[in-house]
């Protein structure tokens, strides 16, 4: 039975600001991740390679990062995987971009869809590709369609499509978006989504459609990250099935201080949790103390060696009783906020948050003055 990878949004050669001191090494790291998955290919002789969009952070990147793609797309051409590839709205399609330039020309194997839109079959497969490569990082646009007509020689229909899913009921990123209706009246087979960060599976109707997410995580906030799509099909079906194979996980801590401000339950957490592999992100909350940064610095001293990054965040609050409420309204400026809120409180029938919002008001502007 044939087999297809689909990836997407592993970002060679982004700059990962937030690491500070450990860019250049997760910049590795995601150069390792892309050399595994191509051994992967090779070892599994896999047919095809979907590369949903986002496979640079740029669409001009440095000639290093575009030498060290080269090879690896090397290596899957000599072995016959093909590498079929469309621009996303990192590294999109212009003048003069890594795209346009003929880069991949002298390798066989390797597609790189022309926008708006092109097709591809490969007869062997009993298959039909459509590429949508974006020509813009913004556009409302749907991608989707341009497939509006599909080949009719072939049993299957694969589309390679970057953009955002709208989500009923939620607030959704409209920038070249996708629907689920789009989706289930598109008579594909599957839809190779790029552009989301986390694995993610919207399939509908009779057409398999997913996200796999990025190689490695892209920022602190990401979930399910990590995974490839593992595709494979007969004359009769098609079926679709994630698969790990990142490197670094992120995990968040949430952090509450108790009454006793006992910080021997939180040296336990990072103790049991440490991972070379592991981005952690511990938020503290609750009400300070006094000597809370010293104690930030101390155990991320102490344990940010175990761990490829830690972040510890204060995310606590300073409590402030009537007689502090008194003498704080001494100040003009945090008199007038606390008017304003009242005022806020009154006008928008919302009295009983007035005094967390005071609190918390008070809190941010205890810690500024520290």
């Amino acid at each position: 039975m044939p087999k297809i990878f689909h990836t997407s949004d592993i970002h060679i050669g982004a700059p990962f600001v937030f690491l500070s001191g450990k860019a250049e090494q997760y910049r590795s790291i995601i150069k390792d991740s892309f050399t595994r998955l191509v051994d992967l290919c090779i070892s599994e002789k896999v047919e095809v390679l979907l590369i949903s969009g986002d496979l640079f952070d740029t669409n001009f990147p440095s000639d290093s990062n575009i030498a060290f793609v080269k090879e690896q797309f090397q290596k899957l051409s000599q072995a016959g995987t093909r590498v079929l590839i469309i621009a996303g709205n990192h590294d999109y399609y212009s003048e003069g971009s890594v795209y346009d330039r003929g880069i991949f020309a002298d390798l066989p194997n390797i597609k790189i869809f022309m926008p708006p839109y092109e097709t591809l079959i490969i007869p062997e497969l009993n298959c039909a590709f459509y590429g949508v490569s974006n020509t813009t990082n913004k556009s409302i646009k749907h991608p989707l369609g341009y497939v509006k007509e599909l080949e009719k020689d072939t049993f299957h229909h694969i589309a390679l499509i970057h953009g955002s899913m709208q989500i009923v009921g939620k607030d959704s990123d409209s920038n070249l978006p996708i629907t689920s209706e789009e989706i289930q009246k598109s008579g594909l087979s599957y839809i190779a989504l790029g552009d989301w960060h986390g694995l993610n599976d919207f399939s509908a109707g009779n057409t398999k459609c997913f996200y796999p997410g990025s190689l490695e995580p892209i920022d602190f906030s990401q979930v399910n990250s990590g995974y490839i799509i593992e595709i494979n099909f007969d004359d009769k079906s098609i079926t679709a099935k994630p698969r790990k194979v990142g490197k670094i996980k992120i995990e968040t801590v949430e952090y509450q201080f108790d009454e006793n401000n006992d910080l021997t339950r939180l040296r336990t957490v990072l103790a049991d949790k440490a991972d070379p592999d592991t981005v952690l992100i511990v938020n503290l909350a609750g009400e300070s103390i006094s000597n809370l940064l010293e104690i930030m610095t101390e155990l991320t001293s102490e344990f940010e060696s175990k761990y490829f990054f830690l972040k510890i965040s204060d995310k606590t609050r300073v409590s402030f009783d009537a007689k502090d409420l008194e003498k704080l309204t001494n100040d003009p400026i945090i008199e007038a906020f606390i008017q304003n809120v009242e005022q806020f409180a009154i006008e928008k029938d919302r009295k009983e948050f007035q005094d967390q919002a005071v609190q918390l008001g008070l809190s941010k502007l205890a810690k500024i003055t520290k």
